[in-house]
């Protein structure tokens, strides 16, 4: 590729990353707040909120005990109550909600480094457990976009960054989920691995991220890793593939234009290529795209003789592939 495009998309993708920050910092200031005000409800006075705590620690009552994990958003009380509720207790650093998730999980979730420090003093195992799914701090916290916890979570205990959720889902799956690149670069940075390896069924990071559309993930990927945008899963499907059936079409667009023609004719081990996909999922946006940049590959048939219109669910998308069939043909025919 050209240094200076390179150079380019580089800028461009850092850029994002900044504004997706605030914009991320700006929407969870706004969360927390409105969670604020349902917990001031239930938390009104000082008596009241010692009451609700040391009956959950006492009575074992996990709703109760969880509500404190949310606690208050940033209220002065905040680590005073879950020092009491410890000291009351010490089993409560191990009272987990219906999903088996802990205090720990929840500060890390709402970014409270200090409750995290807190408990870590008191039970230095908690930050390695996992919930019902597999999922530890490290997980929550990087679907969430709060980077400062990974990075304290990183200080004490960097090993639990390769743990994999039961899904195989390592916490660059989570961060591309959700398209927190700040996150991601950090991961990217501390741990390379991380966003190169697959899950339980062969998804890499980037297969997520083109599910999700989160573009920003795509471009920071061409430009420090873009081997990692050939990723195939374990039936072969490429991101081009996931991107097209999650009708992400920026993120379609930035690979066809960028990374070309070894993504546009992949094919899957049934022998499906992007529009097969785009067509299961009734994607005409995508289609419409597709039809003008790769008219071939609506006429291309998977392993079982089947062209991508015989994908389409809905009889209005399948309709409408048949014209751009005939469009396609007329295309295909003029380049032979």
């Amino acid at each position: 590729m050209d240094p200076k495009l390179r150079t380019m998309l580089q800028k461009k993708a850092e850029q994002r990353a900044v504004e997706a920050q605030k914009a991320a910092d700006s929407a969870k200031e706004a969360a927390h707040e409105m969670e604020k005000q349902v917990v001031k409800k239930q938390l009104k006075d000082e008596h009241c909120g010692m009451e609700i705590i040391f009956d959950a620690t006492k009575s074992g009552n996990v709703s109760s005990f969880v509500l404190f994990s949310y606690v208050l958003m940033g209220l002065l009380i905040q680590l005073q109550l879950v020092q009491c509720c410890v000291e009351n207790d010490l089993r409560c650093t191990k009272l987990a909600d219906s999903g088996g998730s802990t205090a720990f999980h929840y500060a890390a979730r709402y970014g409270h480094e200090d409750i995290l420090e807190y408990l870590y003093d008191v039970d230095s195992e908690t930050i390695t457990t996992k919930n019902h799914g597999g999922r530890t701090a490290v997980h929550w916290a990087a679907l969430h976009g709060e980077k400062k916890i990974l990075s304290w979570i990183f200080q004490k205990d960097p090993a639990i960054f390769e743990v994999v959720d039961k899904d195989g889902c390592n916490a660059a799956h989570f961060a591309a989920t959700n398209g927190h690149l700040s996150v991601f670069l950090f991961l990217a940075a501390k741990m390379p691995d991380l966003i190169r390896s697959p899950d339980n069924d062969g998804r890499t990071p980037a297969h997520i991220a083109a599910s999700n559309g989160h573009e920003n993930i795509i471009e920071a990927l061409h430009a420090k890793r873009p081997n990692l945008l050939m990723a195939k899963d374990y039936i072969n499907a490429t991101l081009l593939h996931y991107a097209a059936s999650g009708g992400r079409y920026q993120v379609v667009e930035f690979l066809i234009e960028t990374v070309g023609s070894g993504l546009v004719d992949a094919v899957d081990k049934n022998g499906c290529n992007a529009v097969h996909w785009a067509a299961k999922g009734d994607k005409l946006d995508i289609l419409e795209y597709l039809c003008v940049k790769a008219p071939h590959l609506f006429l291309a048939k998977d392993r079982g003789g089947l062209t991508p219109r015989a994908y389409a669910w809905d009889d209005a998308c399948a309709n409408q592939m048949k014209k751009m069939e005939e469009t396609c043909l007329a295309a295909v025919r003029k380049t032979r």
